[in-house]
């Protein structure tokens, strides 16, 4: 070093101290400063680039200025907290990746931001860790931006960081729904992998997290809109497969949590990859993970313009085929999305008629398209292109439902099911052929869109379930009954969606119109079920039951139950029972509903056979003195109110047409009520059967029949009990019931009879 600038002993002269001010004044890259008032040691302030102001650099400021807030935000008693620290690390790596805006830095920010929102623990403030998610999200959802890195790139580098990272990061299952939650995550390559992980059962830690997501995705209340079944394939079937072949040793809540989702997924889902499934999983994923090249959506709207105006040309024919015909010769590309704009300042009216002249012609053209596809006798091209079109719609649907929220349109979506439904169910050969594969692919579509998942579609989805062309076609014109058991999930999938509401009592205007529109198109689906004069001829015969409901019990329960039923040991069995059943301490939702109808319903069908197997058929002499009615009367005497409800309301859900099954749970429900120790247990049977008589007819046979056996017979001196008397408006809704059932003068005979005021 020079001697002049060179230490010595005794400390820095003046002039050796003004040569180290004039570096810190004129630092390259600082901004000079003449203010010579500064004291020794002044740090230069760093030079302000003077950045182009793209894009990239208007989202990455946005971000900044974001970050900033949040961080101002924060208490001054938490600002050393680790979380606030790495709010503040994220925050200068974000101004790095702004400086340089290249690819390598972004993905560098986007690894420390995923990374930084799986390392967060619940154990932190709970304000600062929502904070800390939020600053994430921001900066994750930033890099999204099509200005920026746009979806595809930014959602495989994230599923790519939580397939790579360590073991202690990547099964926090919290950041993981929220990733999902947020559209970040490209779900088919996470689905794979979250497969492959589990190791067919042998890693532990991911079948529990696996378990863990699939329950809050598929099953949890605050299931997320957009992600249906076929998003995680994969994860399901190894689950299922593990829950298989653990003979008895399934991790703890996967038999029950597969057997919920087995419901909503084995019913209507083909496991076939390339098959109809996989074309609707591939056309939801599309819709939602996709970026349009650059071109395509203007060269499709220009294509969709010109097919609209041929469609509604003179010369288009009859059913269109002309103007498909000069259409198909300018065809080189399929529009990917429709999306309908809202203005609500315009005329309803005339949106409808714009929505209406649009959407009709796109049908045309899909049913064209789809009948037309591959070789007359290829019905496996016609089906594939059908379930891709609707996955792409049900995809747009499910974004624009999440995105709108409560400024969500129906109408357009609405308009284009219904219409492709009849266009595919015209009167046509080549539709006829493939007519099953086709209300197949709706009733998926229509499972996917159920109201849990899309409850702003709620009333759209109820006009199209109900719909008499997709009833008749279910119901009625398909061979073999095979579309029961997939409209019966459909009826599931609007019970399950009312039952919070109903149970709670918290029916807000909108739920109390619903519900009205419910009833009314029930009543009309129940005159087309319930047969008016029904034959007795069928009283012995048992009828079709199409779902496997011995699959919900657990196998050790199983086991014992059969046991108990043959030699009535284990002799424990009765006693447990009502631990067996109960899942919860929770009011309202204390037992496992699914496993007390089985059980009712198994126990049921096992006493007819033991009766028949005697020669004898079900009466009250019959099918006393066995283990059946051990375990019924013991379920009615040691279950609580809410158990005890729960178990008549399954022996009343027997009380149908006649066939066996009606007769056996008729004699029961009876024989319970004529041997029930306590008149709580005769009051609550009368309560159950009084709920489904006070609503608008038609009543099924078998309800009707045990009702007017129990206030008809002496024997059950009914109308003696004091719950009938409790109150005028009760022993008047009692009287109006008897009437309603057995007519006026019938009804009077019988109460002034057993001595009915």
């Amino acid at each position: 070093m020079p001697e002049q600038i060179r230490l010595k002993v005794g400390g820095v002269d003046p002039k050796q101290l003004a040569v180290y001010e004039e570096f810190a004044r004129n630092v390259p890259g600082f901004l000079p400063t003449n203010d010579l008032s500064q004291p020794t040691g002044f740090l230069a302030q760093p030079m302000k680039q003077a950045w182009a102001t793209d894009d990239v650099a208007q989202i990455y400021d946005k971000c900044i200025t974001e970050l900033e807030q949040h961080l101002h935000a924060i208490p001054p008693t938490l600002a050393m907290n680790p979380q606030a620290q790495a709010l503040r690390s994220l925050l200068e790596v974000v101004v790095l990746s702004r400086n340089s805006r290249d690819a390598i830095a972004a993905l560098g920010l986007l690894q420390k931001a995923v990374e930084g929102l799986l390392d967060a623990t619940s154990g932190a403030d709970a304000d600062l860790l929502l904070r800390y998610r939020e600053c994430h999200l921001l900066v994750l959802k930033a890099l999204q931006d099509g200005r920026a890195y746009g979806s595809p790139w930014c959602n495989k580098q994230i599923t790519r960081c939580l397939i790579e990272c360590r073991d202690e990061y990547k099964y926090n299952v919290e950041a993981v729904e929220l990733l999902i939650r947020n559209h970040l995550v490209n779900m088919q390559q996470y689905d794979l992998h979250l497969a492959q992980s589990m190791e067919n059962g042998l890693n532990y830690m991911a079948v529990a997290f696996a378990m863990q997501l699939v329950k809050i995705l598929l099953v949890d209340e605050r299931s997320v809109a957009h992600v249906t079944e076929a998003d995680l394939f994969h994860t399901i079937e190894t689950l299922m497969r593990i829950n298989a072949h653990s003979r008895g040793n399934a991790p703890e809540g996967l038999p029950q949590l597969m057997e919920v989702v087995r419901s909503n997924y084995e019913a209507m889902i083909d496991r076939a990859h390339g098959g109809p499934n996989f074309m609707m999983h591939s056309g939801i994923s599309q819709a939602s993970e996709y970026d349009d090249p650059p071109g395509l959506r203007e060269k499709a709207e220009y294509l969709l313009r010109e097919w609209v105006n041929l469609y509604h040309s003179a010369a288009a024919g009859r059913d269109s085929t002309k103007a498909f015909s000069a259409f198909v010769g300018q065809v080189e590309l399929l529009e990917r999305k429709a999306e309908q704009q809202h203005n609500p300042a315009a005329n309803p009216t005339m949106i409808r008629a714009k929505c209406y002249h649009n959407l009709d012609a796109f049908v045309r053209l899909i049913a064209l398209l789809v009948k037309h596809s591959g070789e007359a006798t290829n019905t496996v091209t016609k089906i594939n292109l059908l379930n891709k079109v609707l996955g792409i719609v049900v995809g747009v649907l499910l974004q624009d439902h999440d995105v709108r929220q409560s400024e969500f349109q129906q109408l357009p979506y609405h308009r284009i099911f219904i219409m492709l439904l009849l266009e595919l169910n015209a009167p046509e050969h080549v539709l006829e052929t493939i007519n099953f594969q086709t209300l197949t692919a709706f009733c998926n579509t229509f499972h996917i869109l159920r109201p849990t998942k899309a409850p702003g579609f709620v009333y759209a989805w109820l006009e199209l379930i109900s719909h008499r062309i997709f009833i008749a076609r279910m119901l009625a014109h398909t061979p073999q009954q095979k579309g029961w058991p997939m409209y019966a999930q459909l009826l599931i999938d609007l019970f399950k969606y009312l039952a919070p509401f109903l149970r709670n009592v918290e029916l807000t205007k909108p739920m109390q119109i619903l519900y009205k529109v419910i009833n009314l198109k029930l009543f009309s689906f129940l005159y087309l079920v319930l047969p008016f004069f029904p034959s007795l001829h069928e009283i012995n015969i048992a009828p079709r039951i199409l779902t496997n409901f011995t699959g919900v019990m657990p196998p050790q329960f199983k086991k014992d139950l059969d046991s108990y039923l043959k030699t009535r040991s284990p002799v424990t069995f009765l006693s447990d029972l009502r631990s067996n059943l109960q899942v919860s301490n929770e009011p309202g939702n204390r037992y496992n509903l699914q496993l007390i109808n089985a059980l009712v319903l198994y126990v049921g069908t096992q006493a007819i056979a033991h009766i028949h197997n005697k020669g004898s058929t079900p009466s009250m002499s019959t099918i006393t003195h066995s283990a059946h009615m051990d375990i019924f009367q013991n379920l009615a005497v040691d279950l609580d109110t809410e158990g005890r409800y729960l178990f008549l309301n399954a022996i009343a859900n027997q009380l149908r047409y006649p066939n066996s099954h009606t007769h056996y749970f008729s004699c029961t429900m009876l024989y319970l009520f004529a041997e029930a120790n306590t008149e709580a247990i005769q009051e609550q049977i009368t309560r159950v059967l009084l709920e489904r008589l006070i609503v608008n007819r038609p009543h099924p046979w078998g309800l009707l029949i045990t009702f007017i056996e129990l206030i008809k017979n002496p024997a059950f001196k009914f109308w003696n009990h004091e719950f009938v008397h409790c109150a005028p408006e009760i022993e008047k809704l009692f009287q109006s019931v008897a009437q309603c059932c057995m007519g006026q003068k019938q009804a009077q005979q019988v109460m002034e009879g057993t001595g009915a005021s």
